[in-house]
Order: structure tokens, then sequence, then C-alpha cells
């Protein structure tokens, strides 16, 4: 990135790469880089995805560095006419209702994004697959939390746990999330 040697459409940063690059960052807890990346890089991208690239890359460092309200309201920006930022959207914002313990909001983001997953037939089957997947687990997950019995924990977690890693989303963060709960 430093060097300039990074895939460019028209003399601009691609969209995705931008993404790319700031989410990696972010994954790696490398929060300082991402941010002076998300800020830098922001005017490489075209004028037309600038802002919505930004947005969603400065709900992400938000959300990953635990300010989860300013997260939220970053992701109230960012357009979802692209269904592949919906479901970045619809990710991050299970993931912050789950975290902040606002488990009906989650249910109801849940089942909305499985609705959206049922009637979109643009994505590969692989990844609609992956992300009906993460969402049922961590349906799962909220169920217990809104009064189901922690016993069936051990259930989700050996199915979890047996779940290849590249057919469910967020696997890591789900086994965290279910690693919390004691039963």
């Amino acid at each position: 990135i430093e060097n300039d040697l990074y895939p460019k459409e028209n003399n601009n940063m691609g969209e995705a790469s931008y993404v790319t690059v700031a989410s990696e960052a972010l994954i790696h807890k490398d929060f300082k880089w991402a941010e002076e990346f998300i800020e830098k890089f922001k005017h490489e991208i075209k004028e037309e995805v600038r802002e919505n690239a930004y947005t969603l890359c400065m709900a992400n460092l938000k959300y990953r560095t635990g300010h989860y309200d300013e997260a939220l309201m970053h992701l109230i920006k960012v357009s979802i006419d692209d269904i592949y930022y919906q479901l970045k959207v619809k990710n991050l914002q299970i993931k912050i209702h789950y975290e902040l313990g606002n488990y009906d909001m989650c249910k109801s983001v849940i089942d909305s994004f499985k609705h959206f997953l049922g009637n979109a037939k643009q994505f590969p089957e692989f990844l609609r697959i992956r992300f009906v997947n993460y969402a049922n687990f961590t349906s799962r997950l909220v169920n217990i939390w809104l009064g189901g019995d922690p016993k069936n924990m051990i259930e989700i977690n050996k199915n979890l746990k047996d779940f290849p890693q590249e057919k469910v989303e967020s696997k890591s963060w789900l086994l965290a999330q279910a690693a919390k709960i004691k039963y």
C-alpha cells in the first residue's frame, strides 16, 4: 500500500480492495494503521462509491474498537443498493446488537436477514449458504439468551465446531460468543 503497489481501476483504488485492506487490518487488531489507511485512501476511490465504502469501513472500525453505538450510526448511512454491502451491513448489525445484549433487536435483524438471503438469487450458492448458517447459529445463541435451555449449548458447540470454516460466516466470532454462555 505504502509503495503504491495495489490494483487500480482507472488510476483509482478499487472499492473492494479498499474495504478488504481496511477489514484485514481490523481483523488483525491494527486499529491505528487501519484508521490511517481508511482516512488517507478514502480519496483514492472513485467518487461515486467513495462515501459508501468509507462509511462501511468506519462502521467496522468503530465496531472493532467497541464503539457500538457509533458503528450503528455509520451503518445507517451505508447505502445497501449493492447486495454485497447489504451482506456486510446485516452481518455487522447482528454482531453489534448481539454484543450489546439487544437480543430482541438481534433476532429481528436475523429474521430480516434470513428473508433477504432466501429471496436473493444473485449470490453464488456457497456464499448464501455461509450466511444462512451464520444467521442460524447466531439465532440459536440468541434463543439461549432469550430464555432457552443453556444445556442446548452442548449441541450448538458441537455443531459449530464440526462445521467447516468455509461453510459458516464469522465462525471464530460465533465460537467466541458461544464460549461466553455458561451451561
